[in-house]
Order: structure tokens, then sequence, then C-alpha cells
């Protein structure tokens, strides 16, 4: 008896024809002159059908040459009225009339502003001589205290400004101008709601409008119960219908390593747990799945919707929609075909999901489920099967219970292992992420996650009625999800269990490496030799979530030899917690003086926690694994007076031949002191940023130092009070190249026998440039 179900191989027509209707669209992306491609494409049609004898394969091709020039028209065509059209005199602050597409949902800062994102069609500009017709999607950032209003289909006129989407500013980092294109979004339009001027008039789908509400309502019901700093609703909302703020940025981390951050996506298994609560609902009724399925379609379709209908939403109610479908007209349901008939309809509607992570993701992970898992699980329950011979009736009560743990473990598991390996290649090629942990993660972390989607859709519909058994049912559910993020942390923290692979060999041209990350007011650095690998400063939270933390998966990084926080403050250590929580350390470095700041007394408490933590001063000298070494001048061990956020850590690092000084933030009271401790042109490169008391970079330090290069960070939100124009013309008489962060962002020093490379980051590249050689 065959328990899984018999494979059968049903003819799948609709699936050929997607792997076509692929074809043209690929070849429409890549190449912007299709007219050659599709004569040649006609041509092979014409030949393959003399050659067959048959026109079996005409319609393929057929398809083929018909989402050619779809595809092309959509990806490379520009409508006389869109926004690229009309000027191209970006960036510039604009009044544009608009019309949300979406809600948007509100995030509240600690300072007490909120801001949300959402796009919207634009229906005409005002360049400041009258209203002009125009056409395009954009993503609006807003700022403000929204007080209930609503947005979805109001048309608004709305002054901000309009620029490009940003370009990744370093290795690793998001390339939110390729995400925007590639929903054929090309601009962004930052805003405040005091400069929201809604017309009055409504230009939307009431459905949309209703979905909307249907979030809010979820929103509203999953958060009962739960405590205001509990993360508990959130991870509900989450699981359900794809709400992700309010997760923690450790709490990503982990489910992202270990595999898991799918179930933080609207897929089949959240559409199908709500599609049998009501089929059971039906069944409780009378009436028969068949004949009654079919009514269940748009309750589906406004859950969707309220999700925001993404792709993986938009795929699950498609197939979902077919099933029931099929089941109104009595045919046999074939996975295969009704996974081509979703893409090409999606495509159909979008053909920019072609080039969406989420939608390929979505599809190959489906499709491998489909193909490989049933024959793996077969394969594997062979192994400690009954004996086929005896009937299941006369089988001990402990062999069927082992018969039925195994059987289902077999199934679980090969979903896991063939959904693990569908998905390798695009993670591995997008992220540079290895986590094989993920198969043991999905055994373990699936079943949680089903359980909790079904406790929250009965949370949600007990709400309309009896809201006390909602509040119970969430607290049950916050128990199943303290479970399941218990799970996922300690998976997370199997060593080996995930790994990044190094996107460039930042040693194949010396014998050292430092990249310097761009951040406001400080730039963390990460050194990397030959056996060891350095962090210099954290930065702040948000800088090592958005900036220092992608550069460090792009290097393949999982261990820190040493990290050394030189200067107190959110903005220079806010992020020591997540490198901590994130990554493994061997050795902590700190500056020896207390600071005022509200992250120091944090970290503080903290550090009691830690052992391997010690405090530098001046006269200590660290030697590496490979032989290198650094020195502190900074700051004496017995001073007084001191705090650390004026003037932390100063490291002399004498690396092959090349000495570089770390000196941050100090100023120039400490730069007099520090003249008589250094030789002068002893350094290669000097690594300073401003200070916030006093100005730096004085002359008589220059003058002291003349390194080849200065690598200056941004000043916040004012200007350098210390570069000015007399300021530069002494470092140009010096000799002396100045690197300025905010203006080339991401650099690499990469040096070796006394020699020292510059590698520059270029956004629109997305690549380095050619390295330049400097000696001193």
């Amino acid at each position: 008896m065959d328990i899984f179900g018999s494979i059968e191989y049903r003819p799948a027509p609709l699936f050929f024809a997607a792997w076509f209707a692929l074809l043209g669209l690929l070849l429409a992306w890549f190449f912007s002159e299709f007219g050659f491609l599709w004569s040649l494409l006609l041509v092979t049609l014409i030949a393959v059908s003399f050659f067959q004898k048959k026109f079996r394969w005409a319609w393929g091709f057929v398809i083929a040459i018909l989402f050619l020039w779809y595809g092309g028209y959509r990806y490379h065509h520009v409508p006389k009225y869109d926004l690229r059209q009309i000027t191209h005199e970006w960036p510039a602050s604009v009044k544009l009339r608009l019309i949300p597409q979406e809600e948007p949902v509100w995030k509240t800062h600690v300072r007490g502003y909120s801001t949300a994102n959402m796009v919207c069609r634009v229906e005409a500009i005002d360049l400041g001589s009258g209203w002009s017709q125009a056409r395009g999607d954009i993503w609006v950032r807003m700022r403000g205290q929204p007080n209930e209003m609503r947005f979805y289909g109001n048309v608004a006129e709305v002054a901000g400004y309009l620029e490009a989407p940003k370009l990744a500013e370093g290795p690793g980092q998001i390339d939110f101008r390729r995400y925007l294109n590639s929903r054929d979004i090309h601009f962004v339009f930052s805003t405040h709601l005091r400069d929201w001027n809604s017309t009055g008039i409504f230009s939307g789908l009431e459905i949309w409008s209703i979905s909307h509400g249907l979030r809010d309502y979820m929103l509203e019901v999953l958060g009962w119960g739960s405590g205001e700093e509990a993360p508990w609703a959130s991870l509900m909302a989450g699981m359900l219908f794809g709400y992700r703020d309010g997760i923690s940025s450790e709490l990503w981390h982990e489910f992202t390593v270990t595999g898991t951050v799918h179930l933080f996506a609207v897929s089949g298994q959240n559409v199908g747990m709500i599609l049998i609560v009501f089929v059971l609902f039906l069944r409780l009724l009378g009436l028969i799945r068949w004949r009654w399925a079919w009514v269940l379609g748009p309750f589906l379709l406004l859950f969707c919707l309220s999700t925001g209908m993404e792709s993986s939403a938009a795929r699950a109610w498609v197939m979902i929609m077919f099933i029931l479908m099929a089941w109104l007209i009595h045919r046999p349901v074939t996975p295969l075909n009704i996974l081509g008939l979703a893409a090409l309809l999606l495509w159909v509607w979008n053909p920019f999901q072609l080039v969406d992570v989420g939608f390929a993701l979505s599809f190959l992970v489906l499709l491998m489920l489909l193909i490989a898992a049933k024959p793996l699980a077969l394969y594997l329950y062979g192994f400690l099967a009954p004996d086929p011979f005896i009937p299941a009736l006369r089988l001990p009560w402990w062999r069927s219970g082992f018969d039925w743990i195994y059987r289902n473990g077999c199934v679980l598991f090969s979903a896991s292992i063939v959904a693990w390996l569908g998905s390798l290649p695009l993670i591995l090629w997008h992220f540079g992420l290895i986590a094989p942990v993920t198969v043991l993660s999905n055994c373990i972390v699936a079943p949680l996650a089903g359980t909790i989607v079904v406790l929250a859709v009965c949370s949600v519909l007990v709400g309309w009625v009896i809201s006390p058994l909602s509040v119970l049912i969430n607290i049950l559910n916050a128990k199943v999800l303290e479970v399941m993020v218990t799970a996922v942390s300690l998976l997370a923290a199997i060593p080996h269990g995930h790994f990044y692979i190094s996107q460039d060999d930042p040693l194949a041209s010396g014998e050292f490496c430092l990249s310097i990350v761009d951040q406001s007011v400080t730039a963390p650095a990460i050194l990397q030799t030959k056996r060891s690998s350095y962090l210099i400063n954290a930065g702040s939270e948000r800088g090592w979530i958005y900036q220092t933390n992608p550069v460090r998966q792009y290097l393949g990084l999982e261990k820190w030899n040493a990290i050394f926080l030189t200067q107190a403050g959110a903005r220079q250590m806010g992020g020591v917690f997540n490198v901590l929580n994130m990554t493994s350390v061997d050795q902590v470095y700190q500056f020896p003086h207390p600071a005022r700041t509200k992250t120091f007394r944090v970290w503080k408490e903290h550090s009691k926690s830690l052992s391997d933590i010690r405090s530098l001063s001046q006269g200590d000298r660290i030697v590496l694994e490979d032989g290198s070494f650094l020195d502190v001048l900074w700051p004496p061990k017995d001073a007084v007076d001191l705090n650390s956020e004026n003037g932390g850590l100063v490291l002399k690092w004498t690396l092959s031949g090349v000495t570089i000084l770390w000196a941050s933030n100090i100023g120039a009271s400490i730069e007099a002191q520090l003249i008589s401790s250094i030789s002068q042109g002893e350094i290669d490169v000097l690594i300073q940023g401003s200070h916030s008391r006093e100005n730096n970079l004085s002359v008589s330090w220059l003058e002291k130092m003349q390194p080849v290069k200065i690598v200056r960070p941004d000043s916040g939100f004012y200007p350098d009070r210390a570069l000015t124009r007399s300021k530069r013309r002494i470092i140009d008489e010096l000799g002396i190249d100045i690197v300025e962060l905010r203006r080339v962002g991401f650099i690499q020093l990469r040096g070796g026998s006394g020699r020292l490379r510059v590698r520059h980051w270029s956004p629109e590249l997305g690549t380095f440039l050619d390295e330049t050689a400097c000696q001193n």
C-alpha cells in the first residue's frame, strides 16, 4: 500500500507554456532591441515546424514571441507622459497630484515622530508653471503625525522633493534603485504631512479600502493580551499577513540565518490554512466542498489584498482559485499545470515579476517541492517501512506508532531539504549565504509556524463576537511563539550552521585589507589579515544593520578575533550589542575612562557578563597573530577629567610595513599632546573624524604626521569646521591626499611590503573601481 498516495504524471501543457513565456521575457529583459530576436525566433519556429512535420512546438514559440514583444514593450518603452520624459533636472522640489495605491503602515520613532512608505500613482506634476499631465508610480516617504488619516485612493496634491532612488553605497548593501526599478518605480518622493493636501476625491477600488480596514482589524486583534515590549503581536501579525514592523533586528537576523524568514511572507501555507478553516466551516454546514468551496474565493482575495498582494500572496491566491475551479467542474488537479498558469497570469499582470527575487524564490521552491519532495520521501521511508506483506492491523501498537512518526518525519525532512536545495542558488547569488541549518530548522519551526497561523486565524475570527476568547487564544499563541523563538535562537547559534561566502578576495594583492564604512560622525572599519579579522568601532545600531553588517557579510566574516570600542556615544558604539548577538567575538578592547552617555551606561551593565574584555591605555601594545602589532597612544591610564565621548582610543597600527593611525574624533588639544609620541612622517594613513567641541587637524599636527592619506568621516548635520579653505590649501601644499567619505563613500585600503593600494566603491557600477597605487 502506498501511504503517500500515488505519483501521477498528468500532462501539464500550461507548465511548458510558462517555460516558453519565461524564455521570451528573459530575452526581452536583456535585449532592448528585440526586433532582430523576434525575427530569429520566427525563423526558428518555421524551421522546427518543418523538420518535425507537425506544429506541436509552434504554439510554444508563438507564446515566446508574444511575451518577447510584450515584455520588451513594458521593460524598455517609456510612455509619452512618463515622469522620465518630462524633465531630467533631478533632484528637484516639485508638486505632484498623486493617488496612493496602498494604506501605509506607520512607524513611531524614539523621538516621537512617525514615518511611513507607500507606492503612489502620479496623475500630474507642477514644476512651478502650472499643472501638466504626468504618469508613473513613485515611492513616497512621509513624515509627520497621521492622526487617523486615510490615504488609499484619496487624490492629493503634495509638495515635496523628487529624486532618483539611492544606489548601494557599499558592497553587500541593498541596491534600492535596482529593487524599485524591478517594480517599474524610478523615483522617490519625500514629503511631510503638513504639505499633504487631500482634494476630497476618491479614485480607487472599494475592495482595497475594505482590505486595508481588515489589516488594521487583524493587527488590533492580534495585539490583545500582548505586553507592550513583547514582540509576540508583531510576530503573529508577521506570520499571518506579512507585517514586519516591531520585529527586532537581532530576531530578524536569527530567522534569516536559519532560513525561516520565509515564514513572514504570505504564501500558500497562510492561504491554505485559511482555506482549511473555511472548508471545515462549510462541512459543518453540510455543504460539499467541490460545489460550494468556490464561494471562498472573495474572502481569500480580501485577505491577500490586506497583505499588500505581494508576489507570493498573488501566486498563492491564483493557484488556490484554480484548485477551487477544478473542484467545481470536477476536473483533476494537476499542480504543475496550475503552477504554470499562475506564472503566465502574473507575468501578464506585471512582467516585472520576472526580476523579483521573492517571485523567483517562491516559484522555484514550489517547483522543487512538486517534483522532488515526494520521491525523496518515498525513498527515505523505504529504509524503515514495515513489511508490506504484514497487514497493518497485525502490527504491534509500538510499531504502528513508530511508523506514523517516521512516515511524517520523512515527509517533513524531504520537504525541508528539497526546499533548501531549491532556494540555495538564488540565496547564494543574491546574499552570499549558505545555511545548512535550514534543513533542521524548517523541520522544527514549520510545524510550530502552522500552529501559530491557525491560532492567529481563530483569534481574528473569534474577535468579531467574543473578544475575551481572542485574548486567551493570543496568550496561548504567545507561548507557542516563545517556544519557536527559543528554537530559532538555539539553531542560529549552532557552530557552522550558517556562513557567508566571501564575494571578494580582499587579500589577493596584499597582506592586509582595511575596509572603511561611511557613517555619520564615525567610520567603522574592518581589518583583515592572513589569519585574523578585527572590527574597529561598532558604529550606531542603524549603521551596523544597514551599512557595516552588509559589508561583513559581503566579506564572508563570521568571527572577530577582537573588536575595538574606541569611543563612547550612540553613534560610535550603539551597534556593539548587535555585533555580539550576530557574530562570534574572541576579545573586546575598550577605552579605560567612563562616559556620560546613555549607551555607555547600558554597555557598562552588559559588559559585566563578558569575560574577554580589556581596557586599553597609553603604552599598551598588542601583537597580532601574523606578527603585526598596534600601539595605544591615547588616553593615559591615570589621567583625570577625561571622558570617552570626546577623546577615545588612539591606535597606531603597524601592518606589513604600513603605519595607520586611528585617531577617531580627537580635538586639537589631544593632538598637541600626541605630537611628541610620533616621529615625523611616520604615518602612512591618518583616519580622523571631526571633533564636536573644538577644531582639529591643526597645522602642527599635519606637519608632524605628513600622512600619504587622510581618511575623514562625515561631520554629521553641520559642515566640517576644520576643513576650511586655508586648511585645505595647507593639506595640498604638504602633498597629502584627503579622502572625505561623505563624497566617495566606501573605500578599501590594501597593503603589504610597505605599499598601499586604495580601492573605491562605485555605486553606479556596483563594484570596485580599478586600484590606484600610492607609496610613501
